[in-house]
């Protein structure tokens, strides 16, 4: 088989039949121009590579490792790459660094066709963009779809922080055809109503006078200007002022454009936006909106409705830094703009999200707007899932919380424990309530033991004297767990903290000296009780109760005596 050198600019192929990717010819005279060359060339095989390669070939790999090097240099060497797009050259500084005039393999008449005419590598330019730009080239050159969009199109949608790109747009001539489907449809521009000169195509017509042409220097800081006026950074700005005199546009009675004409580039500059979190032009564009539709009409109020649906709202939380504390400012004033199905849709957003930041964002924002519709988050509070009938009790707690605490009454009961603990915080400084204290009783007699050590914590703290019946009750019918000593202190502890006379009298009943029968067997229940009964003699001030608690440990022996002795000491230390 023969073979030609890569300088030509030829396929070459090995002894077993499979093509293989060759460089463009090698062109730059200055050191810098070699190292852009290479970087170029590099960019090029790899993005080619996938026309001769499976993606999972090791070839590939090799291609992208050899493009992560040589780019690497260029970047350190050279700082900024601004390349100037010609049909089949790529030029830096007026120098060619990379040239190919085969139209099938070159990559700059590939950039060159769709438009753009300067790419622009900036100081800090990082890998992952590199790799972006080789996939937006790879696609165009694989034409993986025949819809596929432009380089540019891709580039813009690339979002490129340190890559900028300066592209131009074509005509189209009025005989062109669309295919949709299988039918076509021509380009009709009077339908539209708008008419132009017959020459307007045409080169300008002489004039008779003639200025002499002179040379103006412009300042760098003009220049500057003007490159930044569409830089690849400026485009959500300039995206939305697009669809402001379009808008703008629409509203002119002079002019034949309808509103439905415009809504479909309104809708991508949305979702461009929204893509790109720029939260404050999107709310701009609904400012535009709301001001140049009366609000009656109707088509106007649906489309503005979307730029905060769910789908919408959801992205924005998707994207806002995990570091973010409160909602931005843009974002508040949005949803002040957009108040129909507002907190339904943050609700939901709330159901799906799993991220605590955006979790954090959302549940601020339901404060803000809860005391709307405090009813219907109660409603969607009672049927939502464990986490997001939490969330919605906090957000409802810092907004009304008299609402809150009729929730909380409602949700205390609640079979998953994360809900009824929730419920339980609503009632630590809650002023006194009868429905307060029934609830925290029946929790005492809930079958999970953490909502009844809960239950019997804030009964204690709240001073619900109330309860000390129930509680006497249930300790006495066994409604505890009976083998657990901790509980038996709980027990004991909170019917002090109630009543301590009452206490006394029922704990000295509690160590009466049993019976034969009992002196024999030594039920758990009642075990359960003697140990109520010291832990919250402990706690009792005066002669009686110590006195009660060295009777106790005289007659009783093993971890029982134990725990007497250990509340006399105890007692001492606290004088």
């Amino acid at each position: 088989m023969s073979e030609e050198t890569p300088e030509k600019g030829k396929k070459t192929t090995s002894s077993g039949g499979a093509m293989e990717v060759v460089e463009e010819a090698r062109v730059g005279g200055s050191q810098a121009g070699r190292t852009a060359n290479l970087a170029l060339l590099a960019l090029s095989r790899a993005a080619r590579s996938f026309l001769l390669y499976d993606p999972s070939n090791d070839a590939i790999r090799r291609f992208i490792e050899d493009l992560r090097l040589k780019f690497t240099q260029a970047v350190e060497a050279l700082g900024c790459l601004d390349l100037e797009v010609r049909p089949f050259e790529l030029a830096l500084a007026g120098e060619i660094v990379y040239l190919e005039r085969d139209r099938e393999r070159s990559l700059a008449f590939r950039m060159y066709r769709d438009g753009v005419r300067r790419l622009t590598f900036r100081e800090g330019v990082e890998w992952d963009e590199i790799l972006r730009l080789l996939e937006v080239l790879s696609v165009r050159y694989t034409g993986v779809r025949q819809n596929e969009d432009d380089i540019v199109t891709l580039l813009w949608k690339a979002g490129f922080e340190h890559v900028d790109v300066d592209a131009v747009e074509g005509f189209v001539p009025d005989e062109e055809e669309e295919r949709e489907g299988e039918g076509t449809r021509s380009i009709d521009r009077s339908a539209a109503g708008v008419h132009v000169p017959a020459d307007w195509d045409l080169p300008a017509r002489r004039l008779d006078e003639r200025a002499a042409v002179a040379w103006k220097d412009v300042g760098e800081s003009e220049r500057e200007r003007l490159r930044d006026e569409e830089a690849s950074h400026n485009l959500p700005a300039n995206a939305e002022r697009a669809a402001r005199e379009l808008l703008r546009v629409i509203t002119d009675s002079g002019d034949p454009t309808r509103a439905e004409d415009v809504w479909s580039f309104v809708f991508e500059v949305r979702d461009f936006l929204l893509s790109e979190n720029q939260i404050g032009h999107l709310t701009a564009l609904v400012r535009a909106i709301r001001e140049f539709f009366p609000s009656g009409n109707e088509r106007a109020a649906e489309i503005v409705a979307s730029f905060a649906d769910k789908r919408a709202l959801a992205k924005i939380m998707h994207s806002t830094p995990k570091t973010t504390m409160a909602p931005p400012p843009e974002l508040i004033e949005l949803l002040d703009l957009l108040p129909q199905q507002r907190i339904e849709r943050l609700i939901d957003v709330l159901g799906e999200e799993r991220s605590e930041a955006s979790r954090r964002l959302t549940r601020q924002l339901l404060e803000r707007y809860a005391p709307e519709q405090p009813d219907y988050v109660i409603a969607r509070m009672r049927e939502a899932e464990a986490g997001v009938a939490c969330d919605l009790l906090r957000a409802l707690a810092r907004a009304l919380p008299e609402k809150a605490l009729d929730a909380a009454i409602h949700l205390a009961d609640h079979p998953d424990l994360a809900v009824a603990h929730e419920a339980m915080l609503r009632f630590e400084k809650a002023p006194h309530d009868a429905r307060i204290s029934r609830v925290l009783a029946r929790l005492a007699a809930s079958p999970h033991q953490e909502a009844r050590w809960r239950a019997l914590e804030l009964i204690g703290a709240r001073k619900e004297h109330g309860a000390f019946g129930p509680i006497v009750k249930l300790a006495e019918e066994r409604q505890f767990d009976v083998t657990s000593m901790e509980e038996a202190a709980r027990v004991g502890r909170t019917l002090a903290t109630l009543s301590s006379r009452g206490s006394t009298a029922l704990f000295r009943q509690w160590l009466r000296p049993k019976g034969l029968v009992g002196r024999l067997v030594e039920t758990a229940a009642h075990r359960f009780l003697e140990w109520s009964a010291i832990s919250g003699l402990e706690q009792l001030p005066g002669e009686e109760p110590e006195e009660l608690i060295r009777q106790a440990a005289e007659k009783m022996h093993g971890d029982m005596r134990a725990h007497c002795l250990g509340a006399l000491v105890r007692r001492r230390h606290r004088g």
